[in-house]
């Protein structure tokens, strides 16, 4: 026994089998032959509707996507479906004459700004769905701020300075780099590794009365660094005066001060000498009293 089911689903379709399986591709109502033919080569035919509920098509564009401008974006359709599969992916690109073809496709877009790319696709069963993708296209900042003006550079302390600047008026403003050098030809060496958000800088460690050569440059949020501010100097402060040292002054003066207290005790010393002589000597004998005085000679 032989068994033939005929019909059309987008096409000529025929199946062999007193027993058939088919997956149809779009929905509707289909009208299915069914001929026999015996080993006679008799034959006989009935038919049959089978109703097919189509389903949904679902088109699912993927994520959002944010790039920077000169980058290549990759868009993936793949996650859609629909009856008998997808068989038509088309992206177009609002705005433009940009038609990509396929389930994964790459565009670079030409300019900044934000661009939305729909997708359609189109299932086996001739039904299409739609999805939507927004890109945000970056322009990179490459300008950077404006030069600086030259920082000022006063002597702070014993070797060290201190630097300020006026600000700058980049509106993305990151902050500053400090630069210094001890010959104003350089090389200049950078002194901070972060930028400072403030416009004043203390150096220290610095050889003092020694003159420093500083300049200052502006670093915006894209990295974008600024020409060098015109150069400035200043020298490091002075140490301070050693404090005054009375114990060497007192060590200086102890010879003189040795000589003196020896001379005065000479002094005292020969002063008693003499006093004790007197005191050992016996008193003078004074004279008897009622004694005349002595004549006075007559003169010639």
């Amino acid at each position: 026994m032989n068994y033939t089911w005929t019909f059309t689903d987008g096409g000529p379709v025929t199946l062999w089998g007193a027993v058939v399986t088919y997956r149809f591709h779009r929905g509707g109502n289909f009208s299915v032959l069914l001929t026999v033919r015996d080993l006679a080569d008799n034959s006989g035919t009935d038919s049959l509707w089978v109703n097919v509920s189509a389903l949904p098509v679902i088109a699912v564009a993927g994520p959002d996507r944010t790039i920077t401008l000169g980058d290549t974006v990759t868009l993936d359709g793949s996650n859609s479906a629909g009856n008998g599969g997808i068989v038509d992916y088309t992206w177009r690109v609002e705005g433009t004459p940009v038609v990509l073809l396929g389930a994964v496709v790459n565009y670079t877009p030409s300019a900044g700004g934000n661009l939305s790319v729909n997708l359609t696709v189109r299932d086996a069963a001739d039904l299409t769905a739609s999805d939507l993708v927004l890109i945000t296209v970056i322009v990179p900042d490459r300008t950077p701020p404006s030069p600086l003006g030259p920082p000022t550079v006063a002597t702070l302390g014993p070797g060290a300075v201190t630097l300020t600047w006026d600000p700058s008026t980049a509106p993305d403003l990151a902050g500053y780099f400090v630069f210094r050098s001890e010959s104003p030809e350089g090389p200049f060496v950078q002194l901070n590794a972060d930028p400072l958000r403030n416009t004043t800088y203390v150096d220290a460690g610095l050889l003092p009365g020694h003159a420093y050569y500083y300049y200052v440059v502006a670093v915006d949020q894209s990295g974008n660094a600024s020409q060098p501010s015109p150069t400035a100097s200043g020298a490091a402060g002075l140490a301070p005066p050693e404090p005054f040292n009375w114990l060497a002054i007192r060590w200086a003066f102890a010879p003189v001060s040795t000589g003196l207290v020896l001379a005065i005790l000479a002094v005292l010393s020969s002063r008693e000498d003499r006093r004790r002589m007197r005191a050992a000597s016996p008193p003078p004998t004074p004279p008897p009293e009622n004694t005349p005085p002595p004549p006075k000679e007559a003169s010639p």
